[in-house]
């Protein structure tokens, strides 16, 4: 993987992609996961990146580990929950990095 200066709107679309995989079917994907952590890197690696935006970065990766695991995901009873956490993750990592939509002024 090579570190590449990313627009807002890359930065929107890569938050958004990730999100996407907190709907993919539970089981074995490694597929996503390799995209998942390449979106970790790319997004941890920009200038706006917090230090809570890289947390939430994280959080989500792992949250995708369980989800899309081939075993682990069996142990997690409530997969609506975990989706939702995932969910969540990407929307405080999009506030943090500073994409959020604005109210219009």
């Amino acid at each position: 993987m090579k570190l590449r200066a990313l627009s807002r709107e890359q930065m929107t679309a890569l938050v958004d992609e990730v999100r996407a995989m907190a709907d993919l079917p539970a089981g074995a994907n490694p597929d996503a996961l390799r995209r998942a952590k390449e979106i970790r890197f790319q997004l941890q690696g920009q200038p706006e990146a917090s230090p809570a935006a890289i947390e939430k970065a994280d959080e989500v990766y792992r949250e995708l580990e369980i989800l899309l695991h081939g075993h682990r995901w069996q142990r997690e009873y409530q997969l609506d929950h975990l989706r939702v956490r995932i969910k969540s993750a990407c929307e405080r990592m999009r506030v943090h990095l500073g994409l959020a939509s604005r109210p219009p002024a």
